[in-house]
Parts: C-alpha cells; structure tokens; sequence
C-alpha cells in the first residue's frame, strides 16, 4: 500500500475489520442462506459491511482526491511541477489504471477507495498465511540445507541496498526466493480443493470420458492431493525450498531424464500455474520485495522443531 497507509493505525484498523466482517458476510449469504431468501435478508446481513467501508472510504477518499488535485497542480503549476513526485504506491497504481478509461466515473475517489478495499481483501489473510508458512518451514528445515543462508546470498548478490531502487526485473532473478514460496504453497496448501465451475449451458456438458453434468452442477479439483503427489513431486511430504529451483537451473538433459518425476522447468515461477500446480499465484513482486525484506533486516538463528 506504501506509505502512510501501512503506518496508519487507523486506516490498518478500518481495513482489517472491512476484511473480517466481509468475509463473514459472504460465508453467511452465500452458504448459510436459501436461494429464495436471500434477496430478503441479504441487505439485512450485509448492514455491518456498509459501516466497516464506511470508514475505510473516510480515509481512501481524501487520499485519493489530494492524489488527483495534486495532478492537476502540477500540470498548471510549472513551479509545484518541477517539485512534484508522484507516489509509487498501489493507490497510485489504481488512479492511473482508472485514469486509462475514458469515462471518468472509473477514476471517481469513491470508486477507487472501493476497489482498494476489495484488492486488499482479497490479498490481506492468505498474504499472511502463506507468509507464515513459509518463514515456519524455513526455519524448521535442517541446518545443513542452510536455505536461509542461500536466499540471503542469492539477494545480496542482485539487489542494491536500497529497497527503494528495487526493480522488478532485479527481483525477478531472485529464483531461490521463488521457489521457496512456491514449495510453501505447494507443501502447505491454502485451499484443499479449487477451481470451482457451475454449468451454465442449458443442454448441459459432456466431458471426455463420456460424463454428462447437467446444468447448474458444480465441480472443483482437488487441489492438496495433486500438490503432495509422488507422481509429479518426489518425497512430496517434504519440504524442500529449492525444489523448484533447482529443477530450473538443471540442464535439459536432466529434465528429460526426470520429466515424469518433477514438473518441467518451464512455468515453474512463483506467479505460474500448470497441470500440477494451482497454489494462488498473483502478486508475485510484492511476494519477492517483503521475504527478502524480512530475511534482510530479521537475522534468526532459531531452530523450530516444525511448522505448527
């Protein structure tokens, strides 16, 4: 979010309850409520959301107006122009998407501060999830695999010192960061199973094998059994930070020896899925910038016996 949203206690408060009381509308709605009665007691359900955006918007919309007025300023300003930086933060990120539309009702303060909102929700608890599964499963390996040690090196070696003058292309070679938060996913699944459809033709649909769905048949896949399956990842149960890395940096020859062991090299990155992998994978820069960071500024040589 950049600063000073990430340093607000306020807008960290507005935020988090928008995120708890949302997620607990939609289990109400969505599972607990008939079809037929939700359009009665839906608005009634959903009361407590209002008031959390509420006051998340009491925050996000004046951000987003002095973002805009400043842009102004400094198209007419030549003075205030010069000294103008604009910020480089997901609140800007989102101004300039909106402002690429011709309509300006996409880059409205209010409907931005909405969408910010809902971005954030959907990032804000398997973010931290599988953020603390991964620094668990680092901490817990064996020593001798020293991976904190290797990362480490692996970011000291292409990153400048500066956080702030990180680029995405330097942050793209950090591989080894990468994998490890791939194994994560894949080791410690967020999701048991995925990839949720609904039928919607109404002659239905007849897969390969002959099966017929009829309309409105939901199917998913199971996600954590592909993912601990010897078949594609040897020694599946176990932890390994490199598995992925090390199986991108092997040469041609060796995959094709492995190739029905272990996944191909190509879309083995953090942000890619593929037949044997379907970890939620977007944001992977933000997943990059903050383990390193961590890694960076919190040395521990703690052992955990295991991942709790």
């Amino acid at each position: 979010m950049g600063q000073p949203l990430c340093r607000d206690p306020k807008y960290l408060n507005a935020i988090q309850n928008f995120t708890e009381v949302t997620a607990s509308q939609r289990l109400a709605i969505g599972l607990l409520l008939p079809t037929f009665l939700k359009s009665i007691f839906a608005p009634f359900i959903a009361l407590p959301y209002y008031v959390v955006a509420r006051r998340a918007n009491k925050i996000l919309i004046p951000l987003f107006t002095q973002r805009i007025a400043d842009q102004q300023r400094a198209k007419n300003d030549a003075i205030f122009g010069q000294k103008y930086v604009e910020p480089n933060d997901l609140a800007q990120w989102m101004l300039q998407h909106g402002q690429k539309n011709e309509d300006p009702q996409e880059w409205e303060p209010a409907r931005l501060s909405e969408r910010m909102s809902i971005v954030v929700f959907a990032a804000f608890h398997s973010s931290a999830i599988a953020a603390t599964n991964v620094m668990f499963n680092l901490a817990s390996s064996p020593l001798d695999k020293d991976f904190l040690g290797s990362i480490r090196a692996e970011a000291s070696a292409i990153m400048p010192e500066d956080i702030s003058t990180w680029t995405n292309l330097e942050i793209s070679k950090l591989i080894r960061a990468d994998s490890a938060i791939r194994e994560t996913m894949r080791h410690n699944s967020l999701i048991i199973r995925g990839l949720a459809r609904e039928v919607m033709k109404k002659e239905g649909v007849t897969l390969p094998d002959g099966l017929h769905l009829a309309r409105g048949a939901r199917l998913s896949a199971a996600i954590a059994p592909i993912h601990l399956d010897e078949r594609f990842y040897p020694r599946a149960e176990e932890y390994n930070a490199f598995r992925f890395s090390d199986a991108r940096s092997s040469t041609q020859e060796q995959l094709e020896e492995s190739r029905n062991l272990a996944p191909k090299a190509q879309g083995m990155s953090l942000a890619t899925t593929s037949d044997t992998f379907y970890a939620f994978g977007r944001g992977k820069y933000v997943w990059w910038v903050s383990f390193t960071y961590i890694l960076d500024v919190y040395s521990s040589s703690t052992k955990v016996p295991a991942n709790p």
